[in-house]
């Protein structure tokens, strides 16, 4: 494991409060796509917030060690996150 424990706890603990926190988001379904021109509008909300997950748990990260993830960190991250894809999913069709 690249990530020290406290750092992990820490990561995985944003990770659990922001989709806590996308199960109540309320999505306008047409101007979404109006401004974003997806084509396919769950695979657009899930890459969203998948992307915004790893990119919250690369700032935790270094608020927390004032570093930039090396590699095999950042890999552990994508992991943390790729964890709940499922569930993410789900959230994403549950908006409809």
């Amino acid at each position: 494991m690249a990530l020290n424990e406290i750092v992990r706890r820490s990561i995985e603990k944003g990770i659990r409060e922001n989709i806590e926190g996308y199960k109540g988001w309320n999505i306008d379904h047409i101007r979404g796509k109006q401004i974003w021109h997806y084509e396919n509008e769950t695979d657009f909300w899930y890459g969203h917030l998948i992307g915004s997950l790893i990119a919250l748990s690369y700032t935790a990260f270094k608020s927390a060690t004032t570093n930039i993830p090396s590699e095999e960190e950042q890999q552990e991250i994508w992991e943390l996150v790729q964890v709940h894809s499922t569930e993410i999913r789900e959230i994403v069709k549950s908006w409809k």
